[in-house]
């Protein structure tokens, strides 16, 4: 497993170090720093190499957003392939230059009376369900 950061909040910040109680320093991650331009490019040139080699892409997509693609429930996806995950922020979402990455763009369905999810809240079971599919198929 291997995380891409794209700037945000950095991973050995306090707070991360704090709410983590140090299980940041064991996760292999690599943080694009830099203008957005050269961020979106490293991380399209990530991705790119990722999926060369056989990934599939997924984005996340909150119920409400607009896009050509269609998604689908987390629970339908072939969590046992190689898989790359892309989380955005609540706020502002996934860069159009990234979605264009996607093969496929997931969601955790929610009420309609909610607008999106916090990132924290989204990854943590669709790493649960990646976690559990490989566990289950050992």
């Amino acid at each position: 497993m291997q995380f891409f950061l794209a700037g945000g909040a950095h991973p050995l910040g306090q707070k991360v170090l704090r709410a983590s109680s140090g299980a940041v320093f064991h996760l292999p991650f690599l943080r694009f720093d830099g203008i957005e331009e050269e961020i979106l490019n490293s991380l399209l040139k990530s991705l790119s190499e990722l999926s060369n080699v056989g990934f599939k892409i997924f984005s996340t997509s909150s119920h409400n957003e607009s896009s050509k693609k269609p998604s689908k429930p987390y629970w339908e996806v072939d969590w046992s392939r190689h898989t790359a995950l892309i989380l955005g922020n609540e706020g502002q979402g996934i860069h159009k230059k990234i979605q264009e990455a996607f093969n496929e763009t997931i969601t955790i369905p929610h009420s309609e009376i909610v607008e999106s999810l916090n990132v924290a809240c989204v990854a943590v079971p669709l790493l649960l369900e990646r976690k559990r599919v490989a566990y289950t198929s050992k």
